[in-house]
C-alpha cells in the first residue's frame, strides 16, 4: 500500500518502510538522552598513580614497554616490577593497591555489568608482593575481587578492607596477610578452603592451609637489598635472558638480577662476581637462572639460590656470605644441593641425558637432598656425590666429568652401597662336588 501526503505531488510519496525507519530513529534519540547512565557504563580499569625503579606494561598480551604514571590497564594486562621498583594503582572503583619489587601480575578479569553494578575483578599473581585497600563499591552485591596465584585463591570477605598476599615460586607458597578484613583462602591442590580472620596471617604450601593468630612481619623494601652477580670473565658464545626477555649476547659488566638467566654453548665459559664477592664459575653448555638473590640489610645475610638445568657451575663463596644466617643452594631437576662449611668450594654439574647429577665437595661438605625420595646424605670434602634415580650415591674422589660416571656400576636402591660392597669383597663359597 501506498500512501500519499496532502499537498504533495505523487512523485514524491512516503511508504510504509519510511515511516518504520522514521519511528526506529525517533527511539534511538530518546534511547541515548533518556536511558540510565550506567547503561553506558565503561568496564573497570586500573591506572598506574606512581612508580619507582624498573616497571614494564604488556597491553593485551603485547610487548613489554615501559611503565609510566597514567598508564590505563584494562582486563587482559600485565605489569611486572623489578628488583628495587614498587608501584601505585589506583582502580575505577577506588580500590588502590601497591606492587612490590619483583612482582608480575596479569588482569586476568574486569567486569562490570551494567544495570547492577556489580563489578568481578581477579589478579593472577605470579611472583611476588601485592597490597590491596578495597574500596566498598567492591563488596556491592554480587561483586567480587581475588588474587590468585599458583596454588592459592584468596577472596575478600568485606570491605572497606586492607589485605596482602605474597607469592614466592621458588617454595610454591602463599603468604595472606588479613590487615583489616578477613579473607576467604582456597588451596587449589585440595580445593580446601579456610577464613582467615582479621590480624591474622594464612600460609598455603603443598596440601596444608595453616593459619596463624598474628601477622607475618614482612621484611620492608627499605630493608632488602638486592645483590647481583656481573659477568667478570667471558669465553663466548654466551647468551643472558633479563627478566624474562628474549635471550642476547652476553658482554663484559653485564649486571644480572633475580629472575635472570644465563646460558653458554659449546666451547665457551662464563665467571660471575657477586655484589659481595663470591665467584661463579660456569663451564660450557650450561644453562642457570639466578631464582633468588636477597639480602638483608640489617643482619647482612644472604640468601642465594641458582637452578642449573643442565652443564656445571663452580660456587667460591666470600666470607660474607657466611654470615649467620646466610645460604647457598644449587638446585637441578633432580638434587637440591647446600654448602654448609666455612670454606665453600664447590661444584655441581647435571647432564640431561642421563636425568644425573654429580656434585664435587672441593673444599668443603654439602648436603644433597635426592627430590625424587626427599632424602639426604652430606658430601664430604674431597668426596663426590652421585644422584641418579633414587639413589645418592658417594664416591671418595672428585669426579671430574659426568663421563666418568657411565662406567660406574649401576647401585641398586634396595641394595645399600655397604652391603653391596661386602657382597662384593666376600663372594660365596663354592659348591663342593657330590661323590658317589
Amino acid at each position: 500500500m501506498i500512501y500519499y501526503t496532502k499537498g504533495m505531488d505523487k512523485k514524491n510519496f512516503q511508504t510504509p518502510v519510511s515511516w518504520f525507519h522514521c519511528i526506529v530513529g525517533i527511539i534511538g534519540m530518546f534511547a541515548l538522552f533518556f536511558c540510565p547512565v550506567n547503561l553506558l557504563a565503561q568496564q573497570p580499569t586500573a591506572t598506574i598513580m606512581s612508580l619507582g625503579g624498573e616497571v614494564m606494561v604488556s597491553i593485551q598480551k603485547g610487548a613489554l614497554a615501559s611503565g609510566m604514571v597514567g598508564n590505563v590497564l584494562r582486563a587482559g594486562d600485565e605489569i611486572r616490577t623489578h628488583a628495587g621498583a614498587i608501584v601505585g594503582m589506583a582502580f575505577s572503583d577506588g580500590s588502590q593497591a601497591e606492587l612490590g619489587e619483583n612482582t608480575n601480575i596479569s588482569l586476568s578479569a574486569m567486569a562490570e555489568a551494567p544495570q547492577t553494578g556489580t563489578r568481578t575483578v581477579r589478579l593472577d599473581l605470579w611472583r611476588g608482593r601485592i597490597r590491596l585497600s578495597l574500596s566498598s563499591g567492591v563488596q556491592s552485591p554480587g561483586s567480587s575481587f581475588s588474587i590468585q596465584t599458583h596454588n592459592a585463591l584468596v577472596v575478600t570477605l568485606s570491605s572497606p578492607s586492607d589485605s596482602e598476599i605474597v607469592y614466592d615460586p621458588n617454595t610454591n607458597k602463599t603468604t595472606i596477610l588479613a590487615h583489616k578484613a578477613a579473607v576467604i583462602v582456597t588451596n587449589l591442590l585440595t580445593g580446601i578452603s579456610t577464613q582467615i580472620p582479621e590480624g591474622h596471617s594464612g600460609i598455603i604450601r603443598d596440601r596444608v592451609i595453616q593459619e596463624i593468630a598474628r601477622i607475618v612481619q614482612l621484611p620492608s623494601l627499605t630493608e632488602l637489598k638486592q645483590p647481583t652477580a656481573t659477568i667478570r670473565e667471558l669465553r663466548e658464545p654466551v647468551f643472558v635472558s633479563i627478566q624474562g626477555e628474549a635471550p642476547t649476547p652476553a658482554i663484559l659488566q653485564t649486571v644480572l638480577r633475580t629472575g635472570d638467566d644465563i646460558r653458554t654453548y659449546s666451547g665457551a665459559g662464563v665467571t660471575l662476581t657477586l655484589s659481595e664477592g663470591s665467584e661463579l664459575k660456569l663451564g660450557e653448555n650450561t644453562t642457570i637462572n639466578l631464582s633468588s638473590l636477597v639480602e638483608d640489610a640489617q643482619t647482612g645475610t644472604r640468601i642465594s639460590r641458582f637452578e642449573l638445568w643442565q652443564g656445571s657451575l663452580r660456587s667460591i663463596l666470600s666470607a660474607e656470605h657466611q654470615k649467620p644466617g646466610s645460604s647457598f643452594t644449587v638446585q637441578t631437576p633432580n638434587a637440591l644441593v647446600g654448602v654448609i662449611s666455612s670454606e665453600p668450594d664447590s661444584e655441581v654439574m647435571y647432564d640431561v641425558s642421563s636425568n644425573t647429577t654429580i656434585v664435587n665437595a672441593h673444599k668443603s661438605e654439602v648436603v644433597v637432598t635426592n627430590l625424587l625420595t626427599g632424602s639426604s646424605k652430606v658430601i664430604p670434602q674431597g668426596h663426590s656425590g652421585i644422584i641418579q634415580q633414587r639413589v645418592i650415591q658417594e664416591l671418595a674422589r672428585i669426579v671430574a666429568s659426568p663421563a666418568e660416571i657411565l662406567t660406574l656400576p649401576a647401585e641398586s636402591p634396595e641394595t645399600p652401597a655397604k652391603e653391596q660392597q661386602e657382597t662384593e669383597e666376600t663372594p660365596k663359597e663354592p659348591e663342593k662336588k657330590k661323590t658317589n
